[in-house]
């Protein structure tokens, strides 16, 4: 009863803009007591900017659907990515493990952070781990200048630290920023080889990089921080042949057909073998996701991709253009990142659906769907 109340107690956000009616600040308890977009933010405090790239409009990929009820899955029209922007700001707090950003006045720098619905404030702070925040942490002042790419989610998952985090290094060198200019970057990340291979690819100094510490909050003396450089669901092309060029450096495996395997994680296949039978026998290679930088290079080289929704499917951007992708989706109700992502790589993707009443955690995906995906495929 006691663990049960705790549970539904860490689970409860402290929202804009009843966070605000809290005394004190975020520095003593709770999350920040206000919010605002980084350019709003940034013209009232008169720190410096650069808009590195322009608004940039995202059609609506189109999805070829093997199964009964996908058509939510992807149903929404074209996504605007607003203008891409790199800022300097003085003694900038980095929050918790998503590595949210508050300025002065005990402000949350919104569009820093990962967001995809602006008119529903509600919806996307209550998901924020700053606002469910209730303690606060001793601060740890970083001296000289610190360059700030971490993103929600990342210091756990391989997607989001590669395409939110990662990612904005790319922004923060076209505002005319080198990695010699920086004393530290802030870039939470999960511990793997893949991780720490990107890191040295993108010409970052690991010796300089900051990892998630919880026991601590951080503040950057002086530091850079980005605007996202998507806007959920939305990835804008540039990154993705970014990402591309840097997974190059890892040199490609051969094999033109690969499955990514979620083994050993939520979402694996329940008729995983029947599944994996029907892939060896046209000639697929089975790797594991989680097996090193064996799944990038995979990849690499790779013209048919199969795999279930997930992070497991971050590696599937660093096929060349062209490549199919073919997703096998537990649920609809899923974000539909990677469509979305697929098309600004430009390839082309297919969505399979589970068995009517399939459990997520264990989903079944009908050979009677999987197998005409795959000819559309080519497999």
């Amino acid at each position: 009863m006691l663990s049960s109340l705790r549970s539904k107690l860490r689970d409860i956000s402290l929202l804009p803009p009843w966070s605000r009616l809290l005394p004190g600040s975020s520095a003593g308890f709770g999350p920040p007591r206000r919010w605002a977009r980084v350019a709003d933010y940034l013209r009232d405090t008169g720190e410096p900017s650069w808009q590195v790239e322009p608004a940039e409009e995202i059609p609506c990929p189109g999805v070829q659907l093997f199964g009964d009820g996908l058509a939510q899955f992807v149903s929404g029209g074209p996504v605007v990515i607003p203008p891409r922007t790199v800022f300097r700001a003085r003694n900038l707090v980095i929050l918790g493990p998503d590595s949210h950003l508050v300025g002065r006045h005990d402000t949350f720098l919104w569009d820093a952070a990962w967001h995809n619905t602006p008119l529903d404030r509600r919806a996307q702070f209550s998901t924020r781990s700053t606002f469910k925040r209730k303690f606060s942490r001793p601060r740890r002042k970083l001296p000289g200048l610190t360059a700030v790419l971490g993103s929600d989610w990342a210091v756990g998952s391989f997607g989001h630290f590669v395409h939110d985090a990662l990612s904005r290094w790319r922004l923060v060198q076209q505002a005319g920023f080198r990695d010699d200019d920086f004393d530290q970057f802030v870039l939470y990340h999960p511990d793997s080889d893949s991780v720490r291979w990107f890191i040295r690819a993108a010409g970052i100094p690991e010796n300089r990089v900051i990892n998630y510490d919880p026991a601590v909050d951080l503040v950057g003396a002086e530091a850079v921080g980005t605007a996202l450089g998507s806007f959920p669901p939305a990835h804008a092309p540039a990154t993705m042949r970014w990402l591309r060029q840097l997974a190059l450096n890892a040199g490609a495996e051969s094999g033109e057909r690969v499955y990514l395997s979620r083994a050993g994680y939520r979402r694996h296949p329940a008729n995983h073998e029947e599944i994996e039978s029907a892939l060896l026998q046209r000639g697929f290679r089975i790797v594991r996701s989680d097996d090193g930088m064996a799944a990038n290079r995979a990849c690499l080289s790779a013209r048919i991709i199969v795999g279930v929704e997930g992070t497991n499917l971050a590696g599937a951007c660093f096929a060349p253009p062209g490549a199919k992708v073919i997703i096998l989706l537990p649920t609809v109700a899923t974000f539909p990142v990677y469509p979305y992502m697929f098309s600004a790589c430009g390839h082309s993707t297919a969505v399979v659906g589970t068995r009517p009443g399939s459990p997520v955690d264990a989903p079944e995906f009908p050979l009677a769907q999987l197998v005409p995906a795959l000819r559309w495929a080519g497999a």
